[in-house]
């Protein structure tokens, strides 16, 4: 007996078997003929500089283009970190628009303006100075590629562990209206219009329109009702202009107004010696928490909000966030020859900020007949930025393509306190006059730090990057990126009162400045299987900035700290079948990060009880893993996208002042974890699109995700706090759109995000500072309903 298999032609084949002298098995199975128009789009990216088919690139990347990311309901970029294996993204607390990015267990979540960023975020290839922000609503947009490992040689700076690159929607050629509405649970109302005036002379057009509001997912205890939370207004004009000599220019202005609350908070705090639990416990009647019996931590915090499901949260002091954002980029590029093109890119952004809050989310305290927080933070920026890069790409021989260019970039941050949670500034005496001090902290009502800080950035980069074919197949990439930068900082200590005076010393102001170099490149050999196959192997490296401490205590904490690096060794397949119906795109990649920033705790004087915190380059660190992006056509109408991720990711080195021994060090990296680095994410979803009529369609979605446990805090919290929990979401879909060319177009959705919990709300973040901890909520379950209309 034997069978045997024989592809004849496309899409079909035989199965022919024999049965001993007499039996006989002769099939032919065809598939449908239509399979053969169900092929994978081409998918062109710019991580390179320049327009490349993405299995032809030798980087990983995983795109989105505008349509996938309306069908997801995602509300901001952090909410697509479900479909990028080894990503870790989310809201910063406290922060406007705050972004919290982590790649391949390499990031930063945090909003201070002097520690920069270790994932880039691109809006329309202009870089933004720091994270806060950086989680922009996602709203008309064309196209976004994460590119995962470090981005030096072509992005520069604080790109060590990836860049996100946001490409908003162009003017069209045509005119057009098109109309976005959602509304859903938690009170959301999102609309969004857009008008393209189509090309009038030289000039095409596109304004926008956008807002996005809701509510907290939990019921305030203090009034009884939801608070406010998203509540941000977008606006803005780009302009498309055709000049003489075939010079194409572009100019674009994004204003933006946010005034979104926080989600809950939960203190974690519990009673030790040293936090605040136990002051708060040993206070008199008189001064205990308002209308509460006990300490207002943990007690009647984050047990209130898991006994009631996640449904209840206290706040006291409603939450404050102004950001306000001016921003204007300019393109213009055009053809120097049949092969070359020049790019000329300026940005400009001015963005102010202004919080308070309480972060710990207890019940106030009374003091005298005024209730007032347990802590209260206060604080007031401004950043203003510019940017200018020029580059020349294309084929600069037969062989070789690529891109050389220039880069500045410019920028500077004032940051100081603000007002006292009743609203009013802080006064203290000074040489016999009152003055009022704008403070950061407050403990019960009453300023405990002053502190303002300016830093002024300058840096310059030239760069290259060339693809060279060396052999029919076999290319090498390779380019290479040198760094200068200075820093100038000056920061200013208000004393708020002097032991045994009236009066308050003068303020201190201590400044410093430094530079700070470094040369980036990546090599890459690449073999070319077919059209849109191919295998690589590349070592890429990148570095993040060193720095200034924007939240020293004293003079000795401002630094500075040196530059951090990452080094990355990838082995990749880009592989895709002929027919174009299946891709399948694996990675591994093994990385060394050096001269790791850490916050170090040291003791001020050998023997001495008095600590401060800085920030030094304490520890390094080995990861590795795999991540697999892939997409099946398996018909016209059935699409099957997914992805995979596996993490690995430890301290080799962590070192600390030694407790014992002045001046000595001890490794801690045991006792350490990487944040925000799940060992696994995958995601798997499911599109089915089918025509009822000539003009009417149906299209559903289902999609599952999971991330895998992760921790939220340098060190282990003593009941798990830091650890937060692996983390699954059901996702499911329909629509109805109604397509006409020429008259009103229209599609109607209902969604459903996390489908199958029960619970309104989860902890999300974990933060331990000692005296009190403190974590943030986000919502679960998320349904509603769109329309959009087109003309």
């Amino acid at each position: 007996m034997g069978i045997k298999t024989i592809f004849e032609r496309r899409n079909c084949f035989k199965i022919v078997g024999t049965f001993g002298l007499f039996g006989l098995l002769n099939y032919e199975i065809c598939l449908a003929d239509t399979i053969e128009s169900a092929e994978i789009e081409v998918i062109v990216v710019q991580a390179l500089k320049r327009e490349e088919n993405l299995q032809n690139v030798p980087i990983s990347i995983s795109v989105f283009d505008g349509n996938q990311i309306e069908n997801t309901f995602s509300n901001t970029v952090s909410d697509i970190e479900k479909f990028v294996p080894n990503v870790d993204f989310g809201n910063i607390d406290f922060v406007g628009q705050g972004l919290s990015a982590t790649i391949r267990g390499v990031g930063f979540a945090d909003g201070e303006k002097t520690f920069e960023p270790a994932v880039g975020v691109s809006i329309d290839g202009v870089f933004l100075a720091s994270n806060a922000g950086a989680a922009i609503d996602l709203f008309d947009i064309e196209k976004i590629e994460v590119l995962r490992g470090p981005q030096g040689t072509l992005f520069g700076r604080n790109t060590i562990g990836g860049v996100i690159d946001i490409q908003r929607s162009q003017p069209k050629e045509d005119f057009g209206v098109r109309l976005y509405s959602r509304f859903g649970n938690n009170d959301r109302q999102e609309i969004m219009s857009v008008l393209n005036t189509g090309r009038l002379g030289p000039v095409a057009t596109k304004l926008y329109a956008f807002s996005d509001q809701d509510s907290t997912y939990a019921t305030n205890t203090v009034t009884g009702e939801k608070d406010p939370a998203a509540d941000s207004e977008s606006y803005g004009a780009v302009f498309d202009i055709n000049l003489p000599s075939d010079i194409q220019f572009k100019l674009s202005y994004d204003k933006i107004r946010d005034r979104s609350s926080a989600q809950p908070s939960y203190n974690l705090t519990r009673t030790e010696p040293g936090n605040f639990c136990t002051i708060v416990r040993g206070l008199p009647d008189f001064l205990r928490p308002a209308n509460q019996a006990n300490n207002g931590c943990i007690e009647n915090s984050y047990a209130v909000a898991t006994n009631s499901g996640f449904d209840l949260f206290t706040r006291g002091i409603a939450f404050e966030g102004v950001l306000d954002a001016d921003q204007v980029i300019v393109k213009m590029n055009s053809a120097l020859n049949e092969d070359l093109e020049w790019t000329y890119l300026f940005g400009y952004r001015d963005q102010f900020e202004r919080f308070r809050f309480d972060p710990l989310g207890s019940p106030l305290v009374e003091i005298a007949g005024n209730a007032a927080p347990i802590l209260f933070i206060s604080s007031e920026n401004e950043t203003t930025q510019m940017s200018h890069e020029l580059r020349l790409s294309g084929d600069f021989s037969e062989n070789i393509s690529g891109v050389v260019g220039l880069y500045y970039f410019d920028t500077q941050v004032g940051s100081g306190g603000g007002r006292r949670p009743d609203g009013e500034f802080t006064t203290v005496i000074r040489e016999t006059e009152t003055v009022e001090v704008a403070a950061n902290q407050f403990v019960f009502g009453d300023a405990v730090n002053a502190f303002e800080y300016q830093q002024d950035l300058q840096a310059v980069a030239v760069f290259g990057d060339a693809t060279i074919l060396i052999a029919p197949d076999w290319s090498i990439s390779t380019g290479l990126r040198y760094t200068q930068e200075e820093k100038k900082f000056s920061a200013t200590f208000i004393p708020l009162n002097s032991p045994g005076s009236p009066f308050a010393p003068l303020p201190n102001v201590a400044r410093d400045q430094e530079t700070f170099n470094a040369l980036t490149g990546r090599f890459a050999l690449q073999y070319q299987i077919a059209e849109n196959s191919m295998l690589y192997a590349s070592l890429q490296n990148g570095f993040r900035s060193g720095g200034y401490n924007g939240r020293a205590g004293s003079a000795e904490e401002i630094g500075p700290y040196d530059e951090e690096y990452v080094d990355s060794l990838e082995f990749g397949l880009r592989f895709e079948t002929a027919n174009r119906r299946i891709q399948i795109n694996p990675t591994l990649f093994l990385s060394r990060y050096e001269d790791k920033q850490e916050e170090v705790v040291m003791p001020i004087v050998e023997g001495g009880g008095a600590t401060r915190t800085l920030v030094q380059n304490a520890a390094s660190v080995t990861i590795q893993g795999l991540e697999v992006d892939t997409r099946l056509e398996l018909t016209p109408q059935l699409s099957l996208q997914g992805s995979l991720g596996l993490l690995d990711a430890e301290y080799d080195e962590f070192l600390i002042p030694n407790p014992d021994i002045f001046g000595a060090q001890i490794d801690v990296s045991n006792e350490r974890s990487i944040r925000r680095a799940p060992d696994w994410t995958y995601f798997l979803a499911l599109d089915y699109e089918t025509e009822i009529s000539n003009s009417l369609k149906l299209s559903m979605r289902g999609a599952y995700a999971q991330q895998g446990d992760f921790a939220a805090a340098l060190t282990a919290d003593v009941d798990g706090f830091d650890i937060i929990e692996n983390d699954s979401s059901v996702d499911f879909s329909v629509s109805l759109e109604n397509k006409n060319k020429n008259n009103l177009s229209w599609k109607a959705t209902f969604f459903i995000n996390d489908a199958l919990d029960d619970a309104p709300g989860k902890l999300a973040s974990f933060t331990n500072a000692g005296p009190f901890a403190t974590g943030v909520g986000v919502p679960t379950k998320l349904y509603g309903v769109s329309l959009i209309l087109e003309l």
